[in-house]
């Protein structure tokens, strides 16, 4: 890789921090009843042929407060094409939850979904169904609880600037629900998500990608209320095999 290539490739990043930087200052002082979040993780993807790959998650969730919790996250994963604009995805994601006077949790999260481009338009509508079961445990006396939770997700993106071959940029905006069907206690039952993203690709291999997810959930004590959660992510990408 060429000092120019280096070069746009950083800025890209810092342009993320700098932003970061500047809104989490502003928003702190003026919002300090949302609990803000940074998020960072690396994402491989190995693709063992055109329609079969394994791809993850490793990363960490810092939040922004004062004695804020950290979660690091390791979650492998699957993808199948099985034809037309249809494809299967499974995995298990692990988190863990540490803090300062907090009892550490452990969440191991197996999941399944199936994702569609439909209509195909020029901006095309992408749906993903996805549903996964929850498994906390204390980490201090392993006492456990468990959950099952049904994800819906409606998203659009935009691509252009393709001037070399895998260069561009995208941008895309998504929405998703979240709903626990089965054993709310303890849990959220209902959450909704929005994120705008914007993507960076230098090549075939490696993309950079920035987030900024609007998050809204019920209290498990009181359901008349919510709880209001913004989040930061700087996203790596990294490809190989036989794509």
């Amino acid at each position: 890789m060429n000092i120019r290539k280096r070069f746009k490739k950083y800025k890209f990043i810092k342009f993320f921090l700098f932003l970061f930087f500047a809104f989490n200052q502003v928003w702190g002082q003026s919002h300090s009843e949302i609990s803000r979040q940074l998020r960072i993780d690396y994402n491989p993807t190995y693709y063992i042929n055109p329609g079969l790959s394994i791809f993850g998650e490793f990363g960490i969730h810092k939040e922004l407060e004062k004695n804020g919790l950290s979660r690091y996250v390791i979650k492998p994963s699957m993808r199948l094409f099985l034809g037309g604009r249809f494809y299967f995805t499974a995995g298990v994601g692990n988190f863990i939850t540490v803090g300062r006077g907090f009892t550490s949790l452990w969440e191991i999260r197996p999941y399944q979904g199936i994702s569609v481009t439909w209509p195909y338009w020029r901006i095309p509508l992408q749906h993903y169904l996805r549903l996964e079961e929850r498994f906390i445990f204390e980490t201090d006396n392993w006492r456990y609880s468990n959950a099952l939770r049904l994800r819906y997700s409606l998203s659009i993106s935009h691509r252009w600037g393709m001037i070399h071959p895998g260069q561009f940029w995208r941008v895309d905006l998504a929405a998703e629900a979240f709903i626990t069907v089965w054993n709310t206690h303890g849990k959220l039952p209902k959450q909704g998500r929005i994120t705008f993203g914007a993507d960076r690709s230098f090549n075939f291999e490696q993309r950079v990608r920035i987030e900024v997810i609007w998050q809204q959930e019920q209290l498990v004590f009181d359901l008349r209320q919510t709880a209001k959660d913004l989040y930061f992510r700087l996203r790596f990408y990294q490809t190989w095999g036989n794509m």
